[in-house]
């Protein structure tokens, strides 16, 4: 069930680890959240120096205590390097849901390692979380991500219209939800024998 989603697992690709954050991983985290072109569809104002990266951290690691949040590393096999965030978010025990946000290092994109991680995410909410829906908030106009999330099987279901406010403009949302394959159709079915 959701409700053993704590302690965080470790979950391995075969280029990619995804552990919890460490305070170790500052400077990596500084590397991702403080460069303007990264964050252009992400929700949150670029970093501005280390302070601010630890403070975030201290964040991060607090925000993994949360029982209705996990949030992962997403590290390279190879070396542990950090390259990315990994997030379950707005976990519900009860509806079997959470929503699930990411973010790469710009050096590491276009390689793969986004859609890599995105499909052990999912593997393992439906399978060792039982969970039957995941969702995400994606900008219109992040077409990577929205091309990532749409090869895994989500679907478009509905369009927000200035949703976020950020950097003094606002942006519009599309949301996307993905059903565990075995109940995807379960609804309607049980719906017309009633």
């Amino acid at each position: 069930m959701v409700s053993e989603i704590s302690p965080l697992p470790v979950l391995q690709t075969p280029r990619l680890t995804l552990r919890p954050v460490r305070e170790s991983d500052s400077e990596d985290v500084y590397a991702i959240y403080s460069d303007v072109i990264a964050l252009k569809y992400f929700a949150r104002e670029p970093l501005e120096n280390m302070d601010e990266a630890r403070q975030m951290m201290a964040e991060n690691l607090a925000f993994g205590e949360d029982p209705g949040a996990q949030f992962w590393a997403i590290c390279l096999r190879e070396n542990d390097r950090m390259i990315g965030t990994f997030t379950l978010f707005h976990i519900s025990e009860k509806n079997r849901r959470a929503e699930v946000g990411y973010i790469l290092n710009r050096e590491f994109w276009g390689k793969g390692l986004g859609s890599e991680a995105l499909k052990r995410i999912i593997d393992h909410c439906f399978t060792d979380l039982d969970m039957v829906r995941l969702e995400a908030d994606v900008d219109p106009q992040n077409e990577p991500s929205l091309k990532m999330l749409e090869r895994h099987g989500f679907e478009r279901e509905g369009y927000f219209r200035k949703r976020w406010f950020m950097r003094g403009e606002w942006f519009d949302s599309v949301m996307f939800g993905l059903l565990r394959p075995a109940t995807a159709g379960r609804h309607a079915s049980s719906q017309k024998g009633t």
